[in-house]
């Protein structure tokens, strides 16, 4: 049986999760919050999968409350995603 590929967006969204260096987890973060927000934009995403991607943005936004409490919303994305 072939081995499914995980969509990038879980990866990130790991990579983000599990990141210890806090210097490092800002772009991690926003590289995840990016990836999420395309896939939502996809139409044919099913319900489960929106619900992950839901989840997802609802754990990244705890994690950055968590380390970085003054984060303004978006205000990383465009300075370390390109």
């Amino acid at each position: 049986m072939a081995k499914q590929r995980v969509p990038e967006w879980r990866e990130l969204l790991r990579d983000a999760l599990s990141e210890l260096d806090v210097d490092k987890l800002p772009e991690k973060i926003a590289r995840a919050e990016v990836a999420v927000c395309r896939r939502i934009k996809v139409k044919a995403v099913a319900k489960a999968e929106r619900q992950a991607l839901d989840d997802a943005l609802s754990s990244l936004s705890i994690l950055k409350k968590h380390h970085f409490p003054s984060w303004n919303k978006g205000s990383l994305i465009t300075k370390t995603v390109r």
